[in-house]
């Protein structure tokens, strides 16, 4: 058994027990966190959160005492529970491995998100997240028998073991309350997105079992979740959800979804995904039929690119200016004159919400990293002519901003421990006051500035009111309500002349656009739409009217145009008595509850896992184990092996320490290794010991980033017991030291098949003459790889590999097809073992087998081009084995490459090429796989035929 596969049952937890949202360096160090403690929640919190984490506390309290009656569970230990205020949009996960952890992020979601439906935003938040944390954690029968002796492990939460729809519907479902108004469940947008997934097709359930790139991408496992389950309660009653969760919490066999709903509901899932479906097209076709015998009134799309098309705005002159994110491009600020049918890109965009003003430019607002671990909004000035764009403020927390109305001031909303305020910039993005301040979780969206007067015109979402429209006054820095109802109102934006506001509005279950005139509060509808029809920019000049919005088709949004509007007369909601809000006051917390926080306690193993290896030269058993604590402070996984014929110990130790600047790693290996003779007798054992120590310090920034790192690794090998005359052999020593810089500017999307643009680059300097070690010298290598996007998703790719040594260093291999070098991308190296940064010596040369003498030398060069191009995006997976097929792409490729020992330049390198088609497989619902398959052929010397069919996980 080789040393991975001793790893891997812990890799997959450690992989599965990531958040999303963290990257490899975890938390920053500035930061000062403490722990509150209540009677089933640690929750961990940092500067400036104490007063939330106590009405965190309060919350979670009280979700699980609602929780756990509806899942009848309750975990054995307290769930941790990390809260911070360390990124600018709205998010939440969580994970039972290696223990019961939910991850809140503080900022509440705008008025335009898919999860706008709510009362309290944390208290949604952890009803969806502790959902998760009580269904994935339940376990009863046989495999709680088995959780009792290994522990917390991967394969014994059999709800961790099926599709995610699954997972994310029930926590959808439990989010959802109709009588309140709340949750995706119940939200018109949802409904929307439904709608159009009707008129489209049902998805069959083996494309919804998979992770998707398709529209609606990932938000299908939260759609059909939460109507698959809402379909069982109708027709089968709500107490068959409890069974069928309680009935798989029993099951020892893996992803066996078919035999669980059939004992459960009388039917496998695949009749019941037939039912499901005609209940859906029965439900919505009924909606469909009503919108359209009202009369349907859309504009004409102008962009057919799809996804997430955002902020369109109207010029003077007719050219709409709006942000395309296609999800396999960069995401864009785009023009489209008003006499044009092709857009043209303006500038590099990575945000949602852009201002528009006709003599000062275009404003944006971004979410960036800022000292690698954050992610704050910041502003950005645009020149609409040239694209020229200007960054104004670091890491300010600026949400979204819209110009004065004579584009000399800047008023932008601020973000800080989900309170929002509104600040007056100026030009520069220097702050110049505070307008208003927030204490009560009142959130702004969709912010607009009039043209001729002191007003703004936002989304505000206040506790008990959900979300309204209205008017901030900058004079007298008053607010005053233009609406007052339980519908949602969001994306208002001041018509040319001021005197009117367009905006989209659910009043009769659907997302439409209206227009509310000033003068005398009379409304308007301006759109009838299937679907949804959302960010109004009207336009009034002497041509007439014309409005641009966004309309959800069946590849997201498109921009569309209504130039001859035919408002109909609508009458403005008012305000219906609903449910008296809920009092979310702060429980009062003694402060023996709040203590430093303590990472040493949650680092203990919570599982083991055994492993096996008997052949002829061993009999091996061992088990791996893994740990970390709810900040990511230590992270380690963890081998031990004993040799039963022989009687000695083997393992391993990868550490990783995530608290200060540097990060610091620690690796340790010991393997003993059997030598034998020509039959099959052993000769002799050998020590393989590998120990390796490294630093390193990130620089990220969403553009490009960088790693430094500085290291030693030590390799020796020696006998340990001899089993033949021969005698004893040379102990083998390398030990290095080394510096290293990683860098990455490439940008992979979700559609695409590969990096698509930009270079990656790893420059390495190591040097055998500090340390104790066999050999001598000093060892330069650089690793450049380019990448050029190319139309329909196409990439071309080109390496670079230089490798120079002096003296009598380890050689360079060159040969063989399987790539063992760790990508230079910084993420992937701050997870590598050291030895795989430094002391990296094999390298690839397709056409050519890899161990002959005469690929081997102290110098190397190797380069590389090819053609990376798709060919069918599948989205299919079967159950039974649980094996998704995603996409295939494939691969031209021409290689060049040489080893020497001796001379000053580059002698002339061999060539060879390759043709690989890549199959992404998708493993057990979850698990990314490459399977890759290829035909080789080398050109010169020592030249052959090869194929190969290569797997691995791909981690970036």
């Amino acid at each position: 058994m080789s040393r991975l596969s001793r790893f891997l049952p812990a890799l997959l937890c450690l992989l599965l027990s990531t958040n999303a949202v963290k990257a490899a360096l975890t938390q920053d160090p500035a930061l000062h966190w403490k722990t509150l403690t209540t009677k089933h929640f640690e929750i961990h919190f940092h500067d400036g959160e104490q007063g939330l984490a106590q009405t965190v506390g309060h919350l979670s309290e009280r979700v699980h005492k609602q929780l756990v009656r509806q899942l009848n569970w309750t975990p054995q230990q307290r769930t941790q529970v990390v809260l911070t205020d360390r990124f600018d949009y709205a998010n939440g996960a969580a994970t039972p491995l290696p223990r019961n952890t939910m991850l809140l992020l503080v900022t509440p979601p705008g008025g335009n998100s898919v999860i706008a439906d709510f009362d309290d935003w944390l208290e949604l938040l952890i009803t969806h997240e502790y959902t998760h944390v009580l269904h994935l954690d339940k376990v009863s029968g046989f495999p709680a028998t088995l959780r009792k002796l290994f522990g917390r492990n991967l394969f014994l939460f059999p709800n961790l073991l099926q599709p995610p729809w699954f997972i994310e519907g029930l926590a959808t479902h439990h989010e959802t309350d109709r009588a309140r108004g709340i949750g995706r469940g119940q939200g018109s947008l949802f409904r929307g997105l439904m709608r159009q997934e009707v008129m489209d097709g049902i998805k069959p359930l083996s494309q919804v079992n998979q992770p998707l790139v398709s529209w609606p991408m990932n938000t299908t496992r939260y759609l059909y979740g939460v109507y698959f389950y809402q379909f069982v309660a109708k027709h089968y009653g709500g107490e068959k959800i409890q069974q069928l969760v309680a009935q798989y919490s029993n099951n020892l066999l893996p992803f066996a979804i078919n035999s669980n709903s059939r004992r459960v509901l009388g039917k496998d899932l695949t009749a019941l995904w037939q039912d499901f479906s005609k209940d859906l097209r029965a439900e919505f076709g009924a909606e469909i039929a009503q919108i359209r015998q009202a009369g349907i009134l859309t504009g004409e799309p102008q962009t057919h690119s799809g996804y997430f098309t955002r902020s369109p705005q109207l010029a003077d002159n007719g050219d709409i200016y709006y942000l395309q994110k296609d999800m396999q491009s960069e995401p864009r600020l785009m023009r489209l004159r008003h006499d044009k049918t092709q857009p043209e890109i303006v500038a590099d965009v990575r945000g949602s919400h852009i201002d528009l003003h006709p003599s000062a430019g275009i404003l944006s607002a971004e979410v960036k990293p800022v000292r690698n671990t954050n992610q704050f909004s910041d502003l950005y000035h645009i020149d609409p002519d040239s694209g020229h764009k200007v960054r104004l403020t670091w890491g300010k927390r600026y949400l979204q901003a819209s110009w004065s109305a004579n584009g000399q001031q800047i008023i932008a909303v601020h973000n800080e421990l989900g309170q929002h305020a509104l600040h007056l910039l100026d030009v520069r993005g220097n702050k110049i006051e505070t307008l208003w301040q927030g204490n009560d979780g009142t959130i702004i969206s969709s912010l607009d500035a009039s043209p001729t007067d002191q007003l703004l015109v936002a989304a505000v979402w206040r506790p008990g009111s959900l979300w309204n429209l209205e008017i901030f006054d900058l004079h007298t820095r008053q607010w005053q309500r233009l609406t007052h109802n339980q519908a949602i109102e969001t994306g208002p934006r001041f018509s040319t002349d001021g005197k009117s506001i367009v905006f989209s509005a659910d009043y009769d279950g659907v997302f439409n656009i209206y227009r509310l005139a000033l003068t005398d509060n009379s409304l308007s509808k301006l759109t009838n739409v299937l679907g949804v029809a959302t960010a109004p920019s009207l336009l009034q000049n002497a041509s007439g009217e014309q409005l641009a919005y966004l309309n959800l088709g069946n590849n997201g949004y498109n921009l569309f145009r209504l130039r001859h509007l035919s408002p109909q007369a609508a009458i403005l909601p008012v305000d219906t008595p609903g449910p008296a809000p809920v009092s979310h006051t702060t429980r009062t917390t003694a402060a023996a509850d709040i203590q430093t926080y303590n990472a040493l306690p949650k680092i203990v193993p919570t599982s083991w896992f055994p492993y096996f290896q008997f052949d002829e030269v061993r009999s091996e058993v061992g088990l791996t184990t893994f740990g970390r604590d709810p900040l990511s402070r230590h992270s380690y996984s963890m081998q031990l092996g004993f040799d039963l014929d022989n009687s000695w110990l083997v393992g391993g130790l990868n550490y990783i320490y995530d608290r200060w600047n540097p990060t610091l790693k620690f690796f340790l290996n010991r393997q003993v290794l059997a030598y034998v003779d020509s039959v099959g007798n052993v000769e002799r054992y050998r020590d393989s010991d590998t120990v390796s120590a490294e630093a390193i310090w990130p620089f990220f920034d969403y553009s490009r980033q960088w790693l430094l790192h500085a290291g030693v690794s030590s390799e020796t090998e020696a006998d340990k017991k001899i089993l033949s005359a021969l005698g004893p052999a040379n102990r083998f020593v390398d030990r290095l030291a080394g510096l290293a810089v990683s860098y990455n500017s490439t940008r992979r999307y979700p559609r695409s098949i590969s990096p698509s643009y930009g270079r990656q680059a790893r420059l390495v300097a190591e040097d055998d003459d500090l340390l104790d070690s066999d050999f001598s010298g000093q060892i330069y290598s650089l690793d450049w790889r380019e990448f050029i996007d190319l139309p329909g998703l196409h990439v071309f790719a080109a390496r670079g590999v230089l490798g120079w040594g002096t003296d009598a260093p380890r050689n360079f291999r060159l040969g063989g097809t399987l790539e063992t070098s760790v990508s230079p991308n910084p993420r992937a190296s701050a997870l590598a073992q050291t030895q795989n940064i430094l002391g990296q010596r094999r390298y690839p040369l397709r056409g050519y087998p890899e161990g002959r003498a005469d690929l081997r030398g102290r110098r190397l060069a190797l380069i590389e081009t090819g053609w990376r191009f798709p060919i069918a995006l599948v989205e299919r997976g079967l159950m039974t084995p649980p094996v998704g097929l995603h996409r295939i792409h494939g691969t031209l490729l021409y290689n060049w490459g040489e080893a020497w020992n001796q001379g000053g330049s580059i002698p002339s390198l061999r060539r060879g090429a390759a043709i690989e088609i890549t199959a992404e497989l998708v493993l057990g619902y979850w698990l990314p796989m490459d399977l890759r398959l290829g035909y080789a052929r080398g050109f010169d010397t020592g030249g052959e035929e090869q194929a190969y069919l290569e797997a691995r996980v791909p981690l970036f």
